[in-house]
Order: structure tokens, then sequence, then C-alpha cells
């Protein structure tokens, strides 16, 4: 049962028990050290919640919970620590009373009173002794149901995170995708409003993309500056900000706030990717009263960061479509692509030759992750040639760029994955592609296939060349196929080498001929001592050597590994 729908059943059975005419349930919040009335049940009792907030000392629950020790007043009035306020604002008029301590597992949690024994009667240590044990069953049920909904928090987070992949290439409508992702946000968070702010270009002030619990007829005419409030302070300095009470904030006009912020919690955090700011998530008014925790903070932090990287891309594709004859642009995409950086390691030889059949093209090779022990890499080869495989290239590589960890190092799921979520996108295009993991301190590679060309694997002192072959269709046009993982263990010099089939599709001068795969693999074989570097350069000369021509009729990609 969620929390609150469980405190108010505990608070009604006590005030029932105790015959007494109001109850209350004080939570501490440790980060505050101040009391929030959780739960107020009896006459006025609304009201009682909606102001009640205690610093840890004030009033009897405040002494209740710094002394941990009980209280049985007779006379309210007569007690030094009553605080008479509380009856002022409330309306009410108290005359005896229990407070006590809540503590699960040594700590205090918080505090739990009944108010007016009915008839004009007095508490007595019977029903002392009775709202100390309800305090304790309240409290073990308490932290079984939080226990629960953190729980349940982390599954709809992970859920969300994995949705929003999948959705954001589905739909590129960023309004509807944003309404989405923000409704989503706050189911997760339990918060009541947010918003979240899309930086100008000339980054001088926010305007809201999306919202909820803002006055609609307003939203539109909401610009925020720069340096300006909560959410201006965190677009100035991209830092997130998480505020547990804003009566104690300064960036904060009073006036403003106090129409529109309930709780006084809220969190506001940056979208930013790489070193561009696209705007501000914000979430406030938390529904159970209390205030955002350090793990929400968590929560928004990842959920920004996978926005950020949807609408970069989004911007990205936009402006891709809307102009196709920007070559330029699309070449140095392209070529940010493509991994000329190729990772170094110790007593591993590597090396890379990319040729676009015009300026762009529609190949790639990249290294999805690289660290002291494994290394991904995929190479791909997008149907057509020219702008338009560049297109659907740089698509790819923005969806892949998204995976976890944990599903690049998985290659079957990794092209299952890529696969469901390209064939929205592709319009009846394909990719073919080769992907593979190499654990450096097992010696073993991991790979599948996706209808591409079979690897070369050379071992020195065997005289076989072998094709790597893994069960796979093409991406982008299947729904719901699977792939097969191949294994190989690795030895010191094996030689592998990745190859797109426009190695193999030359335009051969009058009097020459074509390069065939039997003088690929030739080559692969008699590779002897020569570097990764050496052998691709050898390679494409002997090929304009055999065709007596250097034009390719397609993109050429290679990678060379000695391993």
């Amino acid at each position: 049962m969620h929390v609150g729908e469980l405190l108010p059943l505990i608070m009604q059975s006590s005030r029932e028990l105790l015959e007494a005419e109001a109850s209350s349930l004080f939570l501490l919040h440790e980060e505050t050290d101040q009391l929030y009335c959780e739960v107020a049940l009896g006459e006025k009792g609304e009201v009682v919640k909606q102001f009640l907030r205690l610093n840890v000392g004030q009033g009897i629950a405040g002494w209740v919970a710094r002394h941990c020790k009980p209280l049985l007043i007779e006379d309210a009035y007569k007690d030094y620590r009553f605080n008479a306020e509380i009856d002022k604002i409330s309306g009410f008029v108290t005359t005896s009373l229990i407070c006590v301590p809540m503590h699960n597992k040594g700590r205090l949690i918080g505090t739990l009173e009944v108010l007016n024994k009915t008839d004009g009667r007095v508490f007595n240590e019977i029903d002392l002794k009775l709202l100390e044990h309800v305090a304790d069953v309240c409290a073990v049920a308490l932290e079984n149901a939080r226990l629960h909904e953190n729980l349940q928090k982390r599954v709809l987070e992970v859920a969300l995170l994995s949705e929003i992949e999948k959705h954001s290439w589905q739909n590129l409508d960023v309004v509807q995708f944003s309404n989405w992702l923000l409704e989503r946000t706050l189911d997760i968070v339990e918060a009541k409003t947010g918003s979240i702010m899309i930086a100008d270009e000339s980054h001088q002030f926010l305007r809201i993309l999306a919202s909820k619990g803002i006055d609609e007829s307003i939203v539109d005419e909401i610009k925020v500056n720069f340096g300006v409030g909560v959410a201006g302070y965190v677009a100035e300095n991209r830092e997130a900000v998480r505020i547990l009470n804003i009566d104690d904030d300064n960036r904060f006009e009073k006036p403003v706030h106090s129409s529109r912020y309930e709780t006084g919690s809220l969190i506001s955090t940056p979208l930013i990717m790489g070193d561009e700011l696209f705007g501000v998530l914000n979430v406030s008014n938390q529904k159970d009263r209390l205030v955002f925790s350090a793990r929400d903070m968590e929560v928004l932090n990842a959920i920004a960061a996978k926005l950020a990287f949807i609408y970069q891309n989004i911007n990205l594709m936009q402006k891709m479509k809307d102009n196709l004859e920007e070559h330029d642009r699309a070449q140095r995409l392209m070529n940010s692509i493509m991994a000329s950086n190729v990772p170094a390691y110790p007593g591993i030889d590597m090396a890379l030759y990319y040729a676009p059949y015009s300026s762009i093209g529609g190949d790639f090779c990249r290294f999805t992750f690289s660290d002291p022990k494994s290394f991904g890499v995929m190479m791909a080869d997008v149907s057509g040639h020219g702008v338009p495989a560049a297109l659907l290239s740089v698509l790819a590589n923005a969806i892949l760029s998204s995976f976890e960890n944990t599903l690049l190092q998985n290659p079957a799921a990794f092209m299952k994955n890529l696969n469901e979520l390209l064939i929205p996108q592709f319009g009846g295009n394909y990719l073919t592609a080769f992907y593979m993991v190499v654990d450096l301190e097992k010696r073993e590679m991991k790979f599948a296939n996706a209808g591409h060309r079979y690897p070369l694997f050379f071992r020195p002192g065997k005289d076989k060349v072998i094709e790597l072959n893994a069960r796979g269709k093409p991406l982008g046009i299947f729904p719901d196929i699977t792939f097969a993982t191949g294994k190989l263990k690795l030895q010191k010099n094996d030689t592998l080498l990745l190859y797109t089939d426009g190695i193999l599709e030359t335009i051969p001068e009058t009097g020459g001929k074509n390069f065939e795969e039997e003088n690929l693999i030739k080559k692969v074989r008699n590779k002897g001592n020569e570097s990764c570097r050496r052998f691709l350069d050898d390679l494409i000369n002997d090929i304009h050597y055999i065709t007596s021509h250097g034009k390719f009729d397609d993109d050429v990609t290679m990678l060379m590994i000695e391993f």
C-alpha cells in the first residue's frame, strides 16, 4: 500500500482507539531538521496540515522529537512547551494530549499525537502505552511502505530511461514528446507541477516548452532571463539545484512563489549535452508535502541527460532535412562519426581506411566504447550513396549513442534493439552491420552480424583465412528478428579485417579486371610483419593496379586489427 494511503488509516485507528477528537502525525526530514505534518485528522485537520512545519524542539511535537521521550499533558495551555499559535491558525482548541516518538531501528522518523479525549475526559497512562504501541507498528509499516515505494520508483525510472530512447525516435514532434516526458517524470518523483524550459538561440532567456500546473493562458508569455530566479540561475551556472524550502532561498521573489508553490521544495536541473545548453527541467510541489530527496535529484539528472541528448539529435536531424544540399556540414558530421581517433592499446595494432563514393557516404565505423580492458566496434554500410545515405548514417549513430553500457556488451541484443529503432525511420532503406566486443583481459571476442560482409580472420601458423559468420538479416526492414552471437578466443598476432563491400566494387578500365574476394583473402594471408596501416595503403594501391583504375563504385571502409 502507498504511504499516502497507509498513514491516514493508522491515524484514524489511533483516533478511534484512544477516543480522541483529533490526531496528527509528523515526519522528520533529516536534511532540514524539521517536522512536517503528514496527516492531521479531526476538526480543522486540513488547515493544520497545510500550515504546520516545525523545527525540532519547537512545540510539543518538536520537544518529543528532540528528547525522544513521550509526553502526556492534561492541560495544554499550562505547559510551557505548547505552541498556542497552531490553535490560532486552525481554530481548534487543544485541552489534553499525548505525543510519542516513532523510531525504526533506533532512528527517529517522526512523532504521533492525539488531542482532546472525547466528552471532556483526559488521557491517562494506559492511553499513553496504547499510543506508544501504535507508534511502533506505524514506524515498521511506514518503513516497509517506503522501501516498497523506492523499489517501485527505481523500476519506473529504469523503464522510463529505456522508453525515452524508443519514443523519441518514433516521434520527432518535440512538443508532444516533451509533454509526454514531463508527465512521466512528475509521476516518478511524485510531484504536482513542473516544466521543461528551452533556451533561446542567443542564450539570454528561457521559454516554456512543456508544463503542468501552470496557467495555460500565460505559458506562452513567460520568459525567464538567464540569471533571474532559480531556473535562470541554473541556466546561467549550468548546475542543478535542489531547494528544500524556498522561503530560505534568496533566488526567489516571495510574492511570486507564494501563489504557485505549495510545499516549498523544488528541483531544477540543466539540459546539457557536451558544451551546449538546451534548457532547464523543473519539478515542484511534492505530493506528500515533504521535500524532494537527493535520490529524486539523481533521477532528474539522469532524465535531463537523456532529454538533452534527444534535443541535440532532433535539432541536428531537422537542420539536415531542411537543407540536403549542405554537403560541407554533412561531411563534417560524417567525419566526426568515423572513428578517426582509433583507440590505442599496448601490443595491439589498429588502422582505419575510409573513402566515401562522393564527398559523403553511408559507411561508418564506430567504436561504441573503449576502456583499458575492452572495446566495442561497429562496421556498417547504409544502402545508397551520398547525402541520403549520410543522413541515415547520422540517424543510426545518434540512436546507438543512447544505448546503455550493458546493451553495448551484448552483440546480439545490441543488433536486435538497433533494428527495432531503425525500422520506423529508414523508410525501405536498410543497413548491414558487423558488431563485436573484445575483452582484452580474457583475450576473447564476441560478435554478431546483420547481413554484412563476413570479416576475415587469420592466425599465423595456419594457412587458412577464416570468414567470421554469424546469422542475421540487415537492419531497418524486418521486425522481431534475432541475431546469433559468435565467440572467438584470441591469440597473439591474430589478424582481423572488417570491411564494407565497396572494396570489391571497382570500375575497371578497358583491359583491367575486377578486384575479387579471392584477391582480398590472399592479401590477408600474406600480410606477414607489415603494420596494419601499411597493409591498408598497399591494398588500395594493389586494387588500383589490378583494375587499372582508381575509382570505386561505392563507399569503402576497412578496419584492420592485429592482436
